[in-house]
């Protein structure tokens, strides 16, 4: 996690810490409640973000006030700037956080997957059982998905969250959550339409990679 005051210069680079290329960030402008959290991944094309706040597929600068995250490397990713003072990423003297995520094997997983439409969905490599899912799609409009094993505990997957609203929990089955990825169970559009293009990021409930064996 990083904080930064924005310059208002575009591209202006801004160190995340993680020495390898993030494969999510977030953002938020912390000094203007106008702005909406910008997201950069991986599977998103450089200059686009989608919004965590928003069902809006990917988005270039002029539809998040020109505000927009781009060029992830090991070491910075860049903030673009525009005219408006709640610029999203790279406001003059604006107050921003950013939530940088690294791809670690075992770990944490960003990724894409298209959809086929069927109930009979897509299987996604992760390397690891999730504890913690979050998908997106990003090439049409489409509401943010969120399961855990820690309410469900079991498969199908149920008792969904959705980060871009503020309804309770909807009771839909969608996941199957196996030892290596996740099986999609559902051929509903927001997470399954054939062609479509979903996002995702998955950390894991078990990182043996990194355990101490006593």
């Amino acid at each position: 996690m990083v904080t930064y005051t924005g310059s208002g210069v575009d591209g202006a680079t801004i160190g995340h810490g993680l020495n390898v290329k993030p494969g999510m960030v977030i953002v938020k402008n912390r000094d203007n409640s106008n702005t909406w959290w910008a997201v950069a991944h991986t599977s998103i094309a450089n200059g686009s973000v989608v919004a965590l706040n928003s069902t809006n597929a990917s988005m270039d600068s002029s539809a998040l006030s020109r505000g927009v995250i781009n060029n992830l490397n090991s070491t910075t990713f860049a903030a673009k700037a525009g005219t408006f003072s709640n610029e999203t990423a790279n406001g003059n003297g604006e107050k921003c956080v950013a939530y940088c995520f690294a791809p670690v094997a075992g770990y944490s997983s960003f990724g894409s997957y298209t959809g086929n439409g069927s109930t009979d969905g897509p299987f996604v490599f992760t390397g690891h059982r999730s504890r913690w899912l979050l998908v997106k799609c990003s090439s049409t409009t489409g509401a943010w998905i969120l399961h855990d094993t820690a309410r469900t505990g079991y498969n199908v997957m149920g008792n969904e969250l959705r980060p871009d609203d503020s309804t309770g929990e909807y009771a839909v089955d969608r996941f199957d959550i196996v030892s290596n990825g996740f099986k999609v169970r559902s051929s509903n559009a927001t997470l399954n339409s054939s062609g479509a293009t979903y996002i995702y990021c998955s950390f894991a409930e078990s990182p043996f990679q990194y355990a101490r064996a006593r």
